[in-house]
């Protein structure tokens, strides 16, 4: 079982990413806007953080800026409605291991925790 924060700012995709999460049998933390999701990484310290790329105040690509800066090594799946392919390249330049769109689909994403938990 893993400890998974969730950094979503959409209630609705947050509780079906949960329902997912939790049916997979990890643990979920949810976190609405970047700031709580970087400081919920300081203090939970998940195993893998599922991240969205639009959030209020600070954005994804910001978030992945300070774990980088602070050499934090916790595995990164974006999940994103933007499909833009600068969007892409720079979270594969930011280090994030998957990138999953949204609608969120179950099988997509629980073949991404695998491949990344394993």
């Amino acid at each position: 079982m893993a400890k998974i924060l969730i950094a979503e700012d959409s209630g609705f995709q947050r509780t079906i990413i949960k329902r997912i999460i939790t049916r997979l049998g990890h643990e979920a933390v949810e976190a609405k806007t970047g700031r709580e999701a970087l400081r919920q990484i300081e203090d939970e310290q998940p195993d893998l953080i599922l991240l969205d790329m639009l959030m209020p105040d600070i954005d994804g690509l910001q978030v992945l800026k300070v774990l980088k800066s602070k050499h934090l090594q916790t595995p990164v799946i974006v999940i994103t409605a933007d499909v833009q392919e600068t969007t892409r390249k720079r979270c594969e330049e930011a280090g994030v291991r998957e990138i999953i769109y949204k609608p969120v689909d179950e099988d997509k994403l629980s073949s991404a925790l695998k491949k990344v938990l394993e």
